[in-house]
């Protein structure tokens, strides 16, 4: 289609393992808008009982509320979203000494008609106040 972007339907859906873990340190999200195009994002989470399950919980819902308040293209909006959730993360690191180990390696992926897009940053989502990225 010229000038525009196809659009594709999509079924989407998954299934998680917590394995040997007593809780599960992963999160998942998908939104789909009414152009038709998905943003999925998954977060695998570090830093203990408590700290691996919040930070892939936040990482993955601050990623999809923050998404849409970008402009610019779709490469851009997606590196200034990674870089944001990095940022709030290291705030909530910093706020709650319990959640100091803290992290989450985070992926996020938009698809818009054919094109699938990804953050070209590779940045930890979250880390120690004391180390940078």
């Amino acid at each position: 289609m010229m000038g525009g972007h196809a659009h594709m339907a999509l079924d989407v859906g998954y299934a998680s393992d917590v394995g040997g873990r007593e809780n599960q340190e992963d999160n998942l999200g998908f939104r789909q808008y009414e152009d038709g195009s998905l943003l999925a994002v998954l977060a695998d989470g570090m830093g203990g009982h408590a700290g691996g399950e919040v930070a892939s919980e936040m990482a993955v819902r601050l990623f999809g509320e923050y998404f849409p308040q970008t402009l610019g293209t779709i490469p851009t909006r997606l590196d200034e979203t990674l870089h944001y959730t990095h940022r709030q993360l290291c705030r909530q690191v910093q706020a709650r000494p319990e959640l100091k180990s803290m992290g989450a390696t985070l992926i996020a992926v938009f698809i818009q008609g054919s094109e699938l897009y990804w953050p070209a940053s590779a940045i930890p989502c979250c880390m120690s106040p004391t180390r940078r990225a």
